[in-house]
């Protein structure tokens, strides 16, 4: 139930609405009893940075210690995680319908003593700010411990792959 104002408590300037629109109302019997009405809407969100989120789902995975992990499908969060998973920071990665929508199982790593097999992962490029790199430009991440995530002209890539091949292209993570 929904608790409103006491009308005594609104400023003086301020009308009821029921008061503007008394005239309007006479058409209709009793229409000082129809106080208000409860809309309820069903709201789809829209996601500014659907990349952004795949990442903070993984990292926030691995801060609770859990082992698997459902993502919203999605072609590239798909080719980002068999991409993690060939380096090996991601077990097994799976297309699963959940609720009758698609969605990615990524199973995670940890190792023998309980820690992740990511330690950092970061989003570099970001709606409100894309980071393009030229060839000769592309980041070496912990002196080659870690990678770079490049998306370029010939797919999603490492930045290792993507120099070799001389290929430039949007950093969109780092991870190590």
């Amino acid at each position: 139930m929904l608790a409103l104002r006491p009308i005594s408590r609104i400023h003086a300037q301020i009308s009821v609405v029921q008061n503007l629109f008394s005239r309007a109302g006479q058409q209709r019997r009793n229409s000082w009893y129809y106080k208000g009405e409860l809309v309820v809407l069903s709201i789809i969100f829209m996601m500014t940075d659907p990349i952004a989120d795949f990442l903070t789902r993984i990292r926030n995975t691995y801060a609770v210690k859990k082992e698997e992990v459902c993502i919203p499908y999605s072609r590239v969060k798909f080719e980002l995680a068999e991409l993690m998973r060939s380096l090996g920071y991601l077990g097994e990665v799976k297309k699963i319908e959940e609720n009758k929508r698609p969605c990615l199982l990524l199973r995670l790593k940890y190792d023998s003593n309980n820690r992740p097999a990511i330690h950092h992962l970061e989003r570099m490029s970001k709606p409100g700010r894309r980071v393009y790199l030229k060839k000769d430009a592309l980041p070496k991440i912990l002196n080659g411990y870690g990678i770079a995530i490049i998306s370029t002209s010939h797919g999603i890539m490492t930045n290792i792959e993507a120099k070799k091949r001389a290929l430039g292209g949007e950093l969109i993570c780092e991870i190590y």
